[in-house]
């Protein structure tokens, strides 16, 4: 039978895969941006379209493009990944909050936790 302790840390999980969903989605979308400007970059220099080391007019400098494009792609991969990790820190925390309000403690000791845990009955 589920206890009402149970229902309520399932109502305190219930906004946390709809943020990581929210933000999933627009990373995902960042980095696929990123992978198709690379891909259409790339035509073109096949092409001949244009030239893979860009010259700025007004500073006369000079960038290779698709590094610049492999930076983007990188970054992307890296928010994806913090992403993730803080979603998964986020669950700890609310695991910590819900075994600290069913157990009364003042703090969150996993070892205690755990002994509650594998208690039998």
């Amino acid at each position: 039978m589920i206890g009402f302790a149970t229902i309520g840390f399932f109502f305190t999980l219930e906004p946390i895969p709809h943020g990581y969903s929210a933000g999933q989605r627009t990373l995902t979308q960042a980095f696929d941006q990123a992978e198709a400007d690379d891909q259409a970059h790339v035509a073109k220099v096949a092409a001949g379209e244009i030239d893979d080391i860009i010259t700025d007019e007004a500073s006369a400098e000079r960038f290779d493009y698709g590094d610049h494009i492999y930076h983007i792609q990188e970054s992307a991969k890296d928010m994806l990944n913090i992403h993730r990790q803080s979603y998964a820190v986020m669950l700890h925390h609310a695991w910590e909050k819900h075994v600290c309000q069913s157990n009364d403690f003042k703090e969150y000791r996993h070892r205690d936790a755990y002994r509650e845990l594998s208690k039998e009955g």
